[in-house]
């Protein structure tokens, strides 16, 4: 078993590079996921409206926030790929997330929901289009690299499964969903901050 784990995993001392990646990635998709996920409670328990105006303004701003990361993912993607660098573009990205979870803390409003659904949506577009080439750059090894996408992929999923008790927990602790903005605020300059120790990648 341990020869099938040594086989399977990246070893963190020859390819740092790699877990920083994947930190940043599962950070921040935590930060996605913690406000994403429960949107339609933040309207109704947050925001203050009823549940049938929070069930009708879930879906127009999930649509706000897939416009807003279309709209950047493209051409930032192309621009990333000109200038051959992928850090700066998936900090300032994952700043600009951080910051949209702060809007609804100073403006918890419709209004405030709205904002935030743009600007993480335009962040959200230059750090998918951008962190994806960023991972591909990170693999070890080129014969191993349909293992190594399927570790990284992991840390797409592994958040989602853990969203729901993070939430909770927060929710529990507090009562407010104050701190769960203020927890993916967090996450979201973590995952900017690991991003910055990789090497290899500019």
């Amino acid at each position: 078993m341990a020869q099938v784990l040594r086989e399977f995993l990246v070893d963190p001392r020859h390819y740092p590079d790699f877990w920083w990646a994947f930190a940043g990635r599962f950070l921040l998709i935590l930060a996605y996921q913690s406000v994403q996920s429960y949107l339609l409670y933040i309207l109704r328990d947050y925001i203050g409206v009823s549940d049938a105006d929070s069930t009708a303004l879930s879906t127009p701003l999930t649509a706000v926030m897939l416009v807003g990361a279309l709209a950047t993912a493209f051409l930032t993607g192309k621009l990333s790929d000109r200038m051959q660098r992928r850090k700066a573009f998936v900090i300032v990205a994952s700043v600009v997330m951080a910051a949209s979870l702060a809007i609804p803390l100073f403006a918890p409003s419709i209004g405030g929901m709205f904002a935030l659904a743009v600007t993480f949506g335009l962040g959200y577009g230059v750090y998918m289009s951008v962190d994806s080439a960023l991972m591909n750059e990170v693999l070890p090894k080129a014969e191993a690299a349909a293992k190594d996408l399927g570790i990284l992929n992991i840390a797409t999923t592994l958040p989602q499964a853990m969203t729901p008790v993070i939430v909770w927990a927060l929710i529990a602790v507090t009562g407010s969903y104050t701190a769960v903005f203020v927890a993916g605020i967090v996450f979201a300059l973590a995952g900017a901050l690991s991003v910055i120790p990789i090497r290899s990648v500019r």
